[in-house]
């Protein structure tokens, strides 16, 4: 199998990525997900002086999905690495830029605290870091949802969520993509051989003298075939898609994002308005049922 170099850098950049699921609080549980829920990752840059999550845009619209089947408001999200921090929706989707598709990315300004009360940190995204062409390698870092598994202490119930290192392959062939395929195949397949949940984590490029952010995980197959479903491959391969996130790129994102992130934000809130109002209704319809008057 294919050696790739790894700069000295990049050693713990899991550093730069968190998990993420949707906020709601869970019976015996308080915020931390039941294992089998879905999550996925985040990852945290710095940009011209503030700090912003980057995330897949299915993340928020999946995790939405989450709190809905629950009866819960959507557009909050937690994290729960180290002390835990709520991400509050919501997520900002920028627009495309002819001639591409609009980018499969959202992203949220978060402050340095929530940093600080996961154990994070964030990669600086420079106008000087460019990535060299053609790419060699990426390597993707995320917390695959099939390695989430609850551990029991004499402090109580914790959930154990180890990040994964993905390194493969670049298969792309143009530097005017937005986006970068990386595959490659491996020898023998592994015993947890899922990369759902990945989606959001930082992949990034490195040669023995230079490195950085390529962009994020945008979809991640699972290493090993399924023996059930018809696929397009037969043996294990890690296979991973990126968009790609550069400085030119993150201005025009953060540019979108400060102009329109309020204005999405006050929808939310009055959409939690009216559903209070409605929750309040129904139990005031519902007392009037009791003690009202009952017809002769």
């Amino acid at each position: 199998m294919t050696q790739f170099v790894k700069h000295d850098d990049l050693q713990g950049a899991s550093r730069f990525v968190a998990a993420i699921c949707a906020w709601m609080i869970r019976p015996g549980r308080g915020p931390l997900p039941d294992p089998s829920e879905p999550t996925a990752t985040v990852t945290f840059v710095r940009f011209d002086g503030r700090v912003y999550a980057l995330t897949a845009k299915h993340v928020p619209e999946e995790l939405d999905l989450v709190t809905a089947k629950s009866g819960q408001l959507k557009g909050s999200y937690f994290c729960p690495a180290h002390q835990g921090a709520i991400v509050s929706g919501p997520f900002i989707v920028p627009p495309p830029l002819f001639p591409h598709r609009q980018p499969d990315v959202a992203l949220r300004r978060v402050s340095e605290t929530t940093l600080e009360r996961l154990g994070k940190e964030a990669f600086e995204i420079l106008p000087t870091a460019e990535m060299p062409w053609p790419v060699t390698h990426g390597m993707a870092f995320g917390f695959p949802t099939v390695d989430k598994k609850a551990i029991t202490d004499a402090g109580g119930e914790r959930l154990s969520m180890p990040s994964v290192e993905a390194v493969a392959e670049c298969v792309s062939t143009s530097n005017d993509s937005d986006q970068i395929q990386y595959h490659s195949a491996l020898p023998n397949p592994l015993e947890r051989g899922s990369l759902s949940g990945l989606s959001g984590g930082a992949v990034f490029w490195s040669t023995g003298t230079h490195y950085g952010l390529a962009g994020i995980v945008k979809e991640a197959l699972d290493v090993n075939p399924n023996e059930v479903e018809f696929g397009f491959y037969d043996t294990p391969k890690v296979n991973f898609i990126c968009q790609r996130v550069d400085y030119s790129s993150m201005a025009r994102w953060v540019e979108f994002y400060e102009t329109n992130w309020q204005l999405e934000r006050d929808k939310l809130n009055q959409k939690a308005r009216e559903e209070k109002a409605l929750e309040v209704q129904e139990q005031l319809d519902g007392s009037l049922g009791l003690y009202g008057d009952t017809p002769a």
